[in-house]
């Protein structure tokens, strides 16, 4: 079937007219966002006499709900269309102007074009094959006694048959119990099943039930009363007042089976909490084809979270890259916007050569960060120092490949820690844990193994960490102009608490590593981390060689570490969580790679490459910040390649996700694609330039 590039495009289409559907389309129109509801005037409920615990419809007709519903959306809203037609075909288009959108097609081949689909198709019951169960379907036979037992009231007798997905013990008995409300005498139908019949007759018994074994040869609905006569193969029978079964059902249609969706070993569609997403990014399902329990209330709630869940995602695709695709990208220009209440230019990427190239006392990182959290308050003039970039670029970036066996040794112990044995579900706030355990493992090499597992050094270093933050930006949405300063001067307390205790732990290590160091000990050999590496590092800046400020390094090195770290590290799992198709090709990867290598060593990762790929992925679509490679200003004036002059005191920066999410720069860039780059070191070549530390022009971190 071709695809006409007039078809007009909608937010969502709805599949399927009845309650779901109505209730997405009015949680839609609700938004201004655009929705076509397809119905072909076939409904589950369309046999039955009346609705059910649908506030103000209780035992009302479901088609003068149908009808009122519809009317109601379109008197007043105007961004939905019904069409009363049946479908034929749902496909997610691959390529051209409009790829990653779905196509709807009629039996008359009209087609409609929309960013999101909702499945409310609703599905179909499979009814037993005994002679007569269809002809008592509904009339005598309920599939509910919530939506049809009241009218039931007072039966002389009640039935349930237990076959098919109702064949079990626990099922019957639920089944049992509720018709027991209605009547006193409830017999339980096991249609040739002996040993279910036997387990009903133990166990339910005592209580009053009956169990018959016997199979039903046909059933046949009284014409004017509601009870029916249960005919068994032995050719006697026996009248019932109501029988309750629950008959498995098929998801109506073909677009599950069209779009791919993956199912439920239950037979509905599987989705994901709390918007019924499918296992198929942008389709949704609300009603009976994705819940076991199939109520009109149901489907209402799932209906108004699907349409939630298509608002959210059509919102975020339409007005998240505004900075790159309207301002600068569009000029080409740069230009002034509030960065934690500080005025920063943003620069397209044609300046980044220029930056790169600048040095630290051009274009001041350092600046920038003290500025935006207000340092100099806490710390004074600490980042006019380049300690701490001599520590990571002349001592810890060359020794990663010693590293990492630490690393890995402090991870195992970290998770021991903090997760340990479970034998059972536990629930974990996964921000926390893994702030948690990334925190113990990058300290391993910060401060060695003595301190990182220093219970006390490790909680207050986090409340350092914590507060350095809140503090540091608070005053910054506040208009105090120059006052800004003596005011965060004045209201540091709590985070100078923070840092006094958290130096009161870590000065003492410093001292005596300085007196083993003068005394001739080897303290390279023996101490390879970073406060060594602090300590050994020639002064900077006045003051750098003062062991007090060397702790102060220390800690801004481990909230830098911590902080942009676990980030990371959760929004990777958050995405394995959220796109679990990627779990068991990771692990797999994993497990070869470590048992080749006999464990993580570093050679072994850099044989990863779907997890390498699956990390910078994760950190292309959420960057520990949409903003970065913040830059102030130094000189006097700071010159750019094209003419482009800025003052001193320059606040600069680069829209990172606006890049990220720029489709001239990755294909299908607001899809999550966890092999993306993994696929790229395969076709291109240049697989350092594809890995997840490499940054450029279109990766920025």
């Amino acid at each position: 079937m071709a695809f006409e590039s007039s078809t007009p495009l909608y937010d969502c289409l709805i599949i399927g007219g009845g309650i779901a559907g109505l209730s997405s389309a009015l949680s839609l129109v609700r938004t201004l966002h655009t929705a076509v509801v397809f119905d072909e005037g076939i409904h589950r409920n369309d046999q039955a006499p009346h609705l059910a615990t649908v506030p103000t419809w209780d035992s009302q007709d479901p088609k003068r709900f149908r009808d009122a519903a519809k009317l109601n959306i379109l008197s007043k809203y105007s961004t939905v269309e019904f069409a009363n037609v049946k479908l034929e075909k749902v496909a997610q288009l691959t390529d051209g102007p409009h790829k990653g959108y779905f196509c709807v097609w009629d039996t008359k081949q009209r087609q409609w074009l929309g960013r999101k689909v909702i499945l409310a198709m609703g599905v179909d019951d499979l009814l037993p094959t005994i002679d007569g169960f269809a002809e008592c379907w509904t009339k005598g036979i309920f599939h509910c006694l919530v939506h049809r037992g009241y009218e039931e009231r007072g039966s002389a007798s009640g039935g349930v048959l237990a076959i098919d997905g109702d064949a079990s013990f626990f099922a019957a008995r639920h089944l049992a119990f509720q018709a027991r409300n209605l009547t006193d005498n409830v017999v339980i139908y096991t249609h040739g099943n002996d040993e279910l019949a036997q387990e009903v007759e133990s166990q339910l018994g005592p209580c009053g039930f009956r169990a018959e074994s016997r199979r039903i040869e046909k059933l046949v609905q009284h014409p004017e009363r509601a009870q029916m006569e249960v005919h068994f193969e032995d050719g006697q029978s026996e009248t019932v007042g109501f029988i309750v079964h629950r008959p498995r059902t098929s998801i109506r249609g073909p677009f599950a089976e069209q779009l791919g969706v993956e199912m439920t070993p239950e037979g509905h569609i599987k989705t994901q909490f709390p918007f019924n997403e499918t296992t198929v990014s942008g389709v949704f399902v609300a009603g009976d084809a994705g819940s076991q329990f199939k109520i009109g209330t149901q489907a209402v709630v799932m209906g108004a979270f699907a349409a939630g869940g298509v608002q959210m995602q059509v919102n975020a695709e339409k007005w998240s890259k505004p900075l790159n695709s309207v301002f600068n990208k569009a000029l080409g220009k740069p230009f002034l916007t509030k960065v934690f209440g500080h005025d920063y230019v943003v620069l397209p990427s044609k300046y980044f050569d220029d930056i790169k190239r600048a040095s630290p006392q051009s274009l001041s990182f350092f600046q920038a960060l003290s500025d935006g959290l207000n340092m100099e308050a806490s710390v004074g003039h600490l980042y006019a120092s380049t300690t701490e970039i001599d520590v990571v670029v002349k001592h810890l970036n060359p020794r990663l490949t010693q590293l990492t066996p630490l690393l890995c040794d402090e991870a195992e112990y970290a998770i021991e820690k903090e997760v340990g044995a479970l034998p059972d579900w536990k629930k974990f706030n996964v921000s926390n844990l893994i702030a948690a355990i990334v925190h113990r493992t990058t300290n391993r090499i910060l401060v060695g193994k003595e301190l990182c597992r220093n219970e006390e050094y490790l909680a207050i270093t986090t409340k350092f960490s914590r507060s350095l933050f809140i503090s540091g930006i608070f005053w910054n949405f506040v208009r105090l102009g120059p006052l800004r300063k003596l005011v965060a001067w004045l209201t540091i307390g709590l985070h100078l608490r923070d840092r006094n205790a958290a130096a009161k732990v870590l000065l003492p290590h410093v001292l005596a590593r300085r007196q083993e160091k003068e005394s001739g000990v080897d303290v390279a050999t023996k101490y390879p981390d970073a406060l060594q590496w602090t300590i050994d590092t020639a002064p900077s800046f006045p003051g750098d060689d003062e062991p007090l400020h060397q702790v102060y390094h220390m800690l801004h090195l481990t909230f830098a570490a911590s902080s942009a770290s676990g980030v990371g590290v959760t929004q990777c799992l958050l995405n394995v969580l959220a796109y679990p198709e990627y779990l068991e090709p990771l692990r797999e990867e994993i497990s070869a790679v470590v048992a080749r290598h006999g464990g993580w060593t570093d050679k072994a990762l850099s044989q990863m490459a779907l997890l390498d790929s699956f990390i910078r992925e994760t950190m292309r679509l959420h960057p520990a910040g949409s903003l970065t490679v913040a830059r102030t200003i130094m000189d006097d004036h700071f010159r750019f390649h094209d003419g482009l002059t800025l003052p001193k005191g320059t606040n600069i920066i680069a829209p990172a996700l606006a890049i990220h999410y720029d489709p001239d720069n990755y294909e299908d860039a607001h899809r999550f694609d966890g092999f993306r780059f993994a696929r790229y070191r395969q076709k291109q070549g240049e697989s350092h330039r594809w890995l997840a530390s490499t940054i450029d022009q279109k990766f920025l971190q």
